[in-house]
């Protein structure tokens, strides 16, 4: 029985192989019966000693796809032909900025490579050769934002794209200064400062920092520029939010004070900015750094002063001025460690405002001796000492009071070295009614 079955599974699997060999060969003789279809193709041999190497070719029959009918080396051209396919305005701004980005940077790696050989030039040659570089890569940059204003009506580029998607820290600046602007007015605004801070720091480094008149008359044509582009990009409103915003993120040490003890509202920081800030030209402060802008006189700083007491009261000014000096924030920082107050501040503060002031009528009374000097400095700062005690009284230990009065009051009564004596003075010394 085992023999039998051997036998039987041996005949069957010939049998199979010979199916397999008789239908290879009916296919053989008649293609059509394939189930698939074969693509010929065109190849190239290439022999390379005894080997071939089969290269398929490119098969042009098959359709190119539908965006290479839009494509051209006229930027203009291909944005017709986006706009009358339906591309939105977004999309096709980031498409051919992309491009004109790329062809760019094309344009400067192959501007580096052509460079010659600087092994035999001298010094004068290698900076005209350096100079001639930069200046050629400012005109295609020049060029570049000259043709995105006549693609988009405004001047863009690649950077100004990148900040609207930026995010970790450079996007909180971002959004503190324009995150009241609509993303598109933000991206036309970046563009628009992308444009003019080129064109000023490509005048500046040109020119290696010697500014004649006529390149600041030029860089002041460019502020002018700014000025009527931030007019058509934005309303009146969100152009002085703009200022205003730049005001405060640079001044806002000065503005600030509630870490000295003023607590301002909202409304009330917002018009003291507003205020101050009217004195400065925001404008060209902000782009054109390499020119000496003219500071605020002394008038307008008076006079925005006196607005800004009118609008906080005066009751509220004084408190906004005290915190402002360098003396109280001193003393407020001391007291606030010693778990004082800060009407114990104040009064500390006023106390030796009021002991300064004695302090100062008495180094301007040239009648006075130098002895006499003393026994009156000593008793002002006597004086204010007492204040103190009185302010503080038993809320500190002994020690910890006489640590804080020698920390405030160190420097009040000394006396200057302008009291020495007439006989006391060297040769070529000057005396103190000389000095004054």
């Amino acid at each position: 029985m085992r023999y039998a079955a051997t036998i039987t599974f041996l005949l069957v699997l010939t049998a199979v192989n010979g199916w397999m060999n008789w239908r290879m060969w009916s296919n053989a003789r008649h293609p059509a019966i394939l189930p698939t279809t074969r693509i010929e193709r065109d190849v190239q041999v290439k022999k390379i000693g005894q080997q071939e190497i089969f290269r398929p070719q490119r098969d042009e029959s098959h359709a190119s796809p539908p965006w290479a009918y839009l494509e051209t080396e006229d930027y203009l051209q291909f944005a017709s032909n986006l706009r009358a396919a339906g591309v939105p305005e977004r999309t096709l701004r980031d498409i051919l900025v992309a491009d004109i980005y790329r062809n760019m940077e094309e344009k400067q790696v192959k501007l580096a490579e052509d460079a010659p050989d600087t092994f035999w030039m001298n010094a004068d040659q290698r900076n005209a050769m350096e100079r001639a570089k930069f200046r050629k890569g400012v005109e295609m940059k020049n060029a570049q934002f000259d043709l995105t204003i006549e693609l988009f009506g405004y001047p863009m580029n690649q950077h100004a794209l990148q900040t609207s998607r930026d995010e970790g820290q450079m996007s909180a600046i971002v959004r503190l200064l324009f995150g009241y602007l609509d993303r598109e007015a933000f991206i036309q605004l970046m563009g628009t400062f992308e444009y003019f801070e080129h064109r000023s720091e490509s005048l500046v480094a040109l020119t290696e920092g010697i500014l004649l008149d006529d390149d600041i008359a030029e860089l002041n044509t460019q502020a002018d520029g700014i000025n009527e582009a931030l007019d058509k990009l934005l309303t009146p409103f969100e152009k002085e939010e703009l200022f205003l915003r730049y005001f405060i993120t640079g001044h806002y040490s000065e503005m600030s004070h509630a870490e000295n003890g003023f607590e301002a509202t909202g409304a009330e920081f917002r018009q003291a900015a507003l205020i101050v800030s009217t004195p400065h030209d925001l404008l060209r402060e902000a782009f054109l750094s390499a020119v000496d802008t003219p500071e605020p006189t002394d008038e307008m700083r008076e006079a925005a002063e006196v607005e800004l007491a009118k609008f906080l009261g005066m009751e509220r000014y004084e408190e906004w001025a005290r915190a402002k000096d360098e003396r109280f924030k001193e003393i407020y920082q001391k007291t606030k460690i010693a778990k004082l107050e800060k009407a114990d501040a104040v009064k500390i503060f006023n106390s030796l405002d009021t002991a300064e002031a004695q302090v100062d009528s008495i180094y301007a009374d040239e009648e006075l001796k130098p002895e006499e000097a003393a026994v009156l400095l000593i008793a002002v700062k006597a004086r204010a000492l007492s204040e103190f005690k009185k302010v503080v009284g038993l809320r500190m230990k002994p020690e910890q009071r006489q640590e804080l009065s020698d920390e405030i009051f160190s420097e009040l009564g000394k006396l200057p070295e302008e009291f020495e004596s007439e006989d006391e003075t060297k040769p070529g010394q000057e005396t103190r009614k000389d000095a004054r």
